[in-house]
C-alpha cells in the first residue's frame, strides 16, 4: 500500500509561498508533481539537477496537460527512448487522503478468494472500467501512440476505484520491447522483437488479460500453479494453439470459470471467450474485442452490482 502524504513549502522567485497537499506522481528520472494546497488550478513540480538538490517549479495544470484535463505531460521533456514518451493519468480529484495500492496487489487479493463478494465484484468491475477508460484516453489523446507494455505494476488504484498510470506510451511504428510477457498478444509474443509493432489491439488483449485475473482470480492460458513456472516458449505455444481454459470445455476449471464469469455478465464471459479462445488464429485477431466494446460492456454490467 503506498499512502500519498507528502507535504512541503515551496517560495517562488516572486517571494509567495505556496504549500504542497499530496504527492500526485513520482516521474522516471525522480522528478515529481505535486497538488498546491488552495489551488485548483497549479501544481508544484520538483525536478532533480545536478548543481542543487532540488529544483522547484509552479505551474499551471493547463501547461501539465494535453486535450484531457486527467492526462498529464510535464512542460519540458523529462524521459525519453526511441519511440516512447512519458505520461501520466490521474482521476479527476485526488484526494488527500487517498490510499493507493499497485494494480498487481489487487489482483493478487484476488486470488485469495476463493467466493468474492457482490461488493468486492463490483470493486472489479468498476476497477476494470476505469481501466479501460485510462487506456481509451491514451490511445485518443495523440494518434499512433499507445500504452504498448501495458503491466499490472505500473498502475495505481485508489481506495475509489480510480486508476493512476504513471509511465510512458509508445509508438505504433516502434518495435515493442518488454521484459514481462506475460501480457503480451499473440501476434507480440509469436514473432521477432523487430518485426512486430505495438497496437491499440494489442493494449486490448493485455486489458483482458488483466480484467480476467481481476474476476477469476486465474491467468487464462494455464493453471494458478503452473504461471510461475512456464517458460515464454510454453505460453506462446499455448497462446498460439489456443490452449486457454476454454480448450477442455469439460474441465472442472473451464466450467467453474464460465459459471462465475456468466453469473457476474453473460456479455462479459462472451467477451473473454471472444478473446482468448483460440486466439492464435489469425482470422480470429480481428474479431478482438476493442477497449470501446469493453468500455461499453462494462458500464452497462457495473450498476447490476
Amino acid at each position: 500500500m503506498i499512502r500519498i502524504s507528502d507535504a512541503f513549502t515551496f517560495k517562488d522567485s516572486a517571494g509567495i509561498l505556496y504549500s504542497t497537499t499530496n504527492l500526485l506522481m513520482s516521474l522516471r528520472d525522480g522528478a515529481s508533481i505535486y497538488a498546491v494546497a488552495g489551488i485548483d488550478d497549479h501544481v508544484i513540480v520538483s525536478f532533480p539537477s545536478e548543481n542543487v538538490p532540488v529544483l522547484y517549479e509552479i505551474r499551471k495544470m493547463t501547461e501539465c496537460s494535453i486535450c484531457e484535463p486527467n492526462i498529464l505531460w510535464p512542460q519540458r521533456e523529462l524521459y525519453s527512448a526511441p519511440g516512447e514518451k512519458f505520461c501520466g493519468f490521474l482521476a479527476n480529484k485526488v484526494e488527500t487522503s487517498a490510499q493507493f495500492y499497485s494494480l498487481q496487489q489487487l489482483m493478487e487479493q484476488r486470488k485469495q478468494s476463493t467466493t468474492p463478494s457482490a461488493q468486492e465484484i463490483q470493486c472489479y468491475l468498476t476497477t476494470g472500467l476505469h481501466l479501460a477508460q485510462c487506456i481509451h484516453t491514451i490511445h485518443s489523446t495523440e494518434k499512433n501512440y499507445v500504452i504498448g507494455n501495458i503491466e499490472p505494476e505500473e498502475f495505481y488504484v485508489d481506495n475509489n476505484n480510480n486508476i493512476y498510470y504513471y509511465s510512458v506510451y509508445r509508438s505504433c511504428q516502434h518495435p515493442y520491447s518488454v521484459t514481462n510477457h506475460w501480457y503480451l498478444s499473440p501476434e507480440l509474443i509469436s514473432c521477432p522483437d523487430s518485426s512486430t509493432f505495438y497496437s491499440e489491439e494489442s493494449d486490448s488483449f493485455a486489458f483482458a488479460l488483466i480484467l480476467f485475473q481481476l474476476l477469476t482470480g486465474i491467468y487464462p492460458f494455464l493453471n494458478q500453479n503452473m504461471h510461475k513456472t512456464l517458460t515464454i516458449e510454453q505460453l506462446q505455444s499455448y497462446m498460439l494453439d489456443g490452449i486457454s481454459i476454454y480448450y477442455e470445455e469439460n474441465s472442472p476449471l473451464c466450467i467453474q470459470t464460465e459459471q462465475l464469469l456468466t453469473e457476474i455478465s453473460p456479455a462479459i464471459a462472451d467477451r473473454f471467450r471472444c478473446t482468448f479462445d483460440y486466439c492464435g488464429s489469425e482470422s480470429y485477431t480481428q474479431n478482438r474485442p476493442s477497449i470501446e466494446d469493453w468500455i461499453d460492456t462494462l458500464q452497462k454490467n457495473v450498476t447490476r452490482w
